[in-house]
């Protein structure tokens, strides 16, 4: 590629597209562990239209309808659907077409317009929302799942909701009569069927075209998994060269306070037994050479002098059926939240990266010295439009129109792995 792409920023209300260069600044907030969230901001002016019950007249941004639509603003209501998303124009069509991605398919939940002491240009409006998963969290609901795996019961909710489902298999417990009772929003029941087995669960986009409409159908997917570890692996990010680096800056720690064994108890009242499980494999692969357990038993091995390697333990007891099985798999879910040896955030020039970055994806990364470099999961990336610096070396936007040269696509992304490229 001989330049920086121009990166453009696209908006739907309701499904129809609107004029995004309305939009001062954009920040979307995509995620795994969570409901992912955005918010953008557009500048508001008076206008000359006496609106009803305000002889003062009224504000373009909230204008709803046509009288919207004439001034170029996206009039966005309560609940409106909101999506999000880039696209990157290569500065010359030999370097391949125009990518686009939707990046969020959401409602806004919050509308907030701030009256500025000068009136114009400073006064706003700022709009907030969260991912398609606020439907699910609106109604406290009581349930019984009578018979089903938590996979069958988590396809279930998202087919309710009208989204598609990626949802990884769970074994069925045992029993004539295995029921779960739910008494919580739809949202939060989920969660607690994932924090069971460690999985993740969320909603997010999986096409690029959007459709008219107050709901996105199937164009947002609900995934119930477990972390797709070493699997969707995203282009290269490279601290170098420095003058034009993808990553712009990283901050990377890695520490021992957290357990790298997890070891539960279940009393069995009806058989007058006591069940225990120990697990020290979270079940992903590895990330690279040295884990949490690895550096830790050799250093207090060292440390101690007497050829003793400590383990670092987290101790559960769980009230559970009496299925060894079952009791193993929330020992394990406990590892994985824990078993993270490595943490970082990083900013990305979008314009520089060769594609889009995304959260639930392997980012494998140069530049850093053996112990960071390799291969990162993807926890959360955040779209920001309209950051006020200019990336590192970045060198005028070939190709953009006027006004826009000046917009910037960065992302943030929250990094994790299980282990070090090298010896810390």
């Amino acid at each position: 590629m001989t330049g920086q792409r121009v990166p453009h920023l696209h908006l739907w209300v309701d499904g129809e597209p609107v004029d995004a260069g309305v939009v001062a600044s954009l920040t979307v907030e995509d995620r795994v562990d969570r409901a992912s969230t955005f918010a953008f901001t557009i500048p508001s002016s008076p206008v000359a239209a006496v609106a009803a019950g305000d002889a003062g007249g009224d504000w373009d941004t909230l204008l709803r309808g046509q009288p919207a639509t004439d001034l170029g603003m996206p009039g966005a209501r309560l609940l409106s659907r909101v999506t999000i998303g880039f696209s990157l124009v290569p500065p010359d069509a030999s370097d391949g077409g125009t990518e686009l991605r939707v990046v969020l398919d959401g409602y806004a939940t919050a509308l907030e317009h701030r009256y500025a002491h000068a009136r114009v240009p400073d006064s706003e409006l700022v709009v907030t929302g969260v991912d398609a998963s606020c439907l699910m969290h609106l109604q406290t609901v009581t349930r019984r799942w009578q018979d089903r795996s938590d996979a069958q019961v988590a396809r279930e909710i998202f087919e309710r909701y009208g989204f598609g489902a990626q949802v990884e298999d769970t074994p069925r417990r045992d029993g004539t009569d295995v029921s779960l009772l739910q008494r919580c929003t739809d949202a939060e029941f989920l969660r607690l069927l994932a924090r069971r087995h460690g999985f993740e669960v969320f909603v997010a986009p999986t096409v690029d075209e959007v459709t008219p409409g107050r709901h996105p159908g199937t164009a947002v997917t609900g995934r119930f998994r477990a972390a797709p570890v070493g699997r969707e692996t995203l282009p290269q990010a490279d601290l170098f060269p420095h003058d034009a680096p993808t990553i712009v800056d990283m901050t990377a720690r890695y520490d021992a306070h957290q357990p790298t064994t997890v070891r539960s108890w279940h009393v069995d009242d009806r058989r007058r037994t006591v069940r225990s499980v120990e697990v020290t494999d979270p079940g992903y692969p590895r990330t690279g050479e040295r884990s949490r357990a690895d550096v830790l038993q050799g250093a207090l091995g060292e440390i101690l002098g007497d050829g003793r390697a400590p383990v670092a333990v987290e101790v559960r007891s769980a009230d559970v059926p009496s299925d060894d099985d079952e009791l193993a798999r929330l020992a394990r879910a406990d590892l994985r939240g824990a078993d993270w040896f490595a943490t970082a955030e990083a900013t990305l020039a979008a314009g520089r990266y060769p594609g889009f970055v995304g959260s639930g994806r392997m980012l494998p990364v140069t530049g850093t010295g053996p112990v960071f470099a390799g291969d990162w999961y993807v926890r959360a990336a955040t779209h920001r439009w309209g950051a006020a610096r200019t990336p590192l070396g970045d060198p005028p936007a070939v190709g953009a129109a006027d006004g826009e040269s000046e917009m910037v696509y960065e992302v943030d992304v929250e990094l994790v792995r299980g282990a070090l490229g090298g010896e810390p």
